[in-house]
């Protein structure tokens, strides 16, 4: 990405814990951004990067304030955020409420996976998130122009992952059909997000 003159990236990914290797959550935050360090020190590199601490949907409210924990425990060491990912058919997302309101005092970003299939598109969800007053909102597939409007208002930011969505049918149609052409020429601001083992959301 840094060939193509990308100059800040953030990676996302979830806390996991290898227990037959003796690894922990935080050792995995760690690791990764360590990794992510020694390529920002590196005075060659023009592109810089940085962590977004994922709370899975279909966790409970103790995986997401360990998630929490990690965000701010590392958030000096280059976490800028926590994020809501997750199978969107699962999990009841008003129950982390409290975990999201905890990482924004702590001067955490809120990004969340947002209408990105019908099943979690509803007003109530949709209202819920927004209560949580999210930086970014990811995919935004599934809005009426009510949402869109308040996304609008509120200068929301949203991260559209064109290949993501194309690829896994998220849309009907393809490229040329995606929503992005829509969003780019809204008010808000719009990143281009890249799917891979971590989710890459590269700002334009």
């Amino acid at each position: 990405m840094e060939d193509d003159g990308v100059v800040y990236v953030e990676l996302r990914t979830t806390p996991r814990a290898i227990l037959g290797e003796g690894v922990t959550k935080d050792d995995y935050v760690k690791t990764v951004l360590d990794i992510l360090n020694a390529h920002n020190d590196d005075a060659n590199n023009t592109m810089r990067a940085f962590l977004i601490l994922s709370i899975d949907r279909r966790n409970n409210i103790a995986d997401a304030e360990e998630v929490v924990d990690l965000a701010i425990k590392y958030q000096s060491a280059g976490v800028v955020g926590v994020d809501l990912c997750g199978d969107p058919a699962k999990g009841d997302i008003r129950i982390f409420g409290d975990s999201f309101a905890r990482a924004k005092a702590a001067g955490l970003k809120i990004t969340l996976h947002f209408a990105e299939s019908e099943n979690s598109s509803s007003d109530l969800e949709l209202q819920t998130l927004l209560s949580w007053q999210p930086d970014r909102l990811g995919h935004v597939i599934h809005v009426t122009d009510e949402f869109k409007k308040t996304i609008e208002q509120h200068g929301i930011g949203v991260e559209l992952c064109l290949s993501c969505n194309v690829h896994a049918k998220m849309i009907t149609g393809t490229y040329s059909d995606h929503h992005f052409g829509v969003w780019r020429h809204s008010s808000v601001p719009v990143a281009l997000s890249v799917r891979s083992a971590l989710e890459t959301v590269c700002s334009v």
